[in-house]
């Protein structure tokens, strides 16, 4: 399953770029996310409760960063486990400067490993852009906050 968009925040790349990185501000902000912790070398240990409603059960998971182009992409390896079976996921996120803002662009690739879990990603594709939007508004959110810190 492919998911893939953007969405403009009205920040500049270099907070937009060091919020997507920050493992706080993604625990904040990914709808479902009860942990997202450093793990070892730009890889974090994540939990997550997937699908249509934040009620589910959870999976566990890792995140790892790599080809980090400071301050335009990355890659994100994913991998995880839960109660339907296996996930890996590979997505790509780039930024770009656009009208003193930030246009991110983000595509990731998904595949199950098990019946089970291509059926639970079928719920999971029609719950995916809400559930998006919803880590974009969030994200918008500690954007505006960061932008109202005095610099100093």
């Amino acid at each position: 399953m492919e998911i893939r968009g953007e969405h403009r925040i009205d920040a500049p790349r270099e907070v937009v770029w060091a919020l997507l990185l920050d493992p706080a501000v993604l625990r904040e902000c990914l709808p479902g996310c009860e942990r997202f912790e450093p793990a070892g070398d730009r890889t974090y240990a994540v939990t997550m409760r997937l699908g249509v409603s934040e009620l589910g059960p959870s999976s566990h998971g890792t995140a790892r960063i790599v080809e980090e182009q400071r301050p335009s992409s990355y890659r994100l390896l994913l991998s995880g486990d839960g109660s339907t079976g296996r996930i890996n996921g590979d997505a790509t996120v780039a930024l770009d400067e656009s009208g003193g803002g930030t246009l991110v662009r983000y595509r990731c690739e998904l595949r199950a490993r098990s019946i089970l879990a291509r059926m639970g990603m079928r719920l999971l594709g029609s719950a995916a852009k809400p559930k998006i939007a919803q880590f974009f508004r969030a994200l918008e959110y500690r954007a505006a906050a960061a932008g109202d810190r005095p610099s100093g």
